[in-house]
């Protein structure tokens, strides 16, 4: 079976690791896994201790990861195009699949749609400090609100 993961956000207090947890469980050995994006919440918590925080998560997932698609809010792992890290297979900002003879894409979605020039231009001036405090700037002066 392949399943799909996207918006986890773990290290967010509101991720429901417990949830997660379950469906991991009944992994069995041949199902693959596609991350994509926002596996992790980098925008609020670091790596690190989203890794202790979460470990079984992880090493439930890692055996099943082929794809990881990074979102707005883990895509420092953009940056990484596979190799420099252990994961089968980073690519970005999408990957075309075959499912029954049917091409499907899939993508994070923070690249389409009506904040697409935002994460564009931050991706152009690519820095994760001065990412999080303009997004912090936007949230707090509600400049991108629906």
């Amino acid at each position: 079976m392949r399943y799909f993961f996207s918006d986890l956000h773990l290290g967010h207090k509101y991720c429901d690791t417990v949830g997660v947890q379950d469906v991991i469980e009944n992994f069995k050995s041949n199902d693959k896994v596609a991350i994509t994006g926002d596996l992790f919440d980098l925008q609020y918590t670091p790596l690190l201790d989203i890794v202790k925080e979460n470990f079984e998560i992880i090493q439930g997932l890692y055996p099943h990861l082929d794809y990881y698609i990074p979102g707005n809010h883990d895509f420092e792992f953009s940056k990484l195009n596979g190799g420099e890290m252990v994961i089968p297979q980073i690519t970005y900002p999408e990957k075309v699949l075959q499912f029954d003879g049917m091409k499907v894409l899939v993508a994070h979605g923070h690249l389409y749609g009506y904040l697409a020039w935002y994460f564009k231009t931050v991706e152009r001036f690519y820095d994760v400090k001065g990412f999080r405090k303009f997004s912090k700037w936007i949230a707090k002066n509600q400049i991108l609100s629906l």
